[in-house]
């Protein structure tokens, strides 16, 4: 049984149970506000994994991360769940189609490097990987 939040037990997780709630004062179904994780926190895992347990654990939403393919110079950074620079239609009609199987969306894409490098030429790379990013 739901409580007043719309959240419920199942499994030894509490998830929601509709993406939406009711305002009871007016009847009017109103959006809530989906709980999300970066996809950083599980480096290990494929882009399907990550939302198989995004999914399981009762999130409604990744913030997947878009890192070039390579090693990773700090924590979380270096962490590739979608390769902008070889990203064709095929695999974004696949990613969009994992989402809808496991109901979980993408809130949004990440890279976080440092554009103002002092280094000219390390700043035109993050630069560069940060424009696919963006066109992805």
């Amino acid at each position: 049984m739901p409580n007043s939040a719309g959240l419920v037990w199942v499994d030894g997780f509490t998830r929601h149970l509709s993406p939406v709630t009711r305002n009871h004062a007016t009847e009017k179904k109103v959006p809530t506000m989906k709980l999300g994780f970066v996809s950083a926190i599980l480096p290990d895992l494929s882009l399907e994994e990550v939302l198989e347990c995004a999914a399981a654990t009762g999130y409604g939403c990744v913030e997947i991360m878009c890192w070039p393919v390579g090693k990773a110079e700090r924590r979380y950074a270096g962490v590739t769940h979608i390769d902008v620079a070889n990203l064709g239609d095929d695999d974004v009609s696949r990613i969009h189609d994992l989402c809808a199987q496991h109901n979980v969306s993408m809130s949004g894409l990440g890279y976080y490097p440092n554009p103002l490098a002092p280094n000219v030429a390390e700043a035109l790379v993050y630069v560069e990987h940060l424009k696919q990013v963006i066109r992805a």
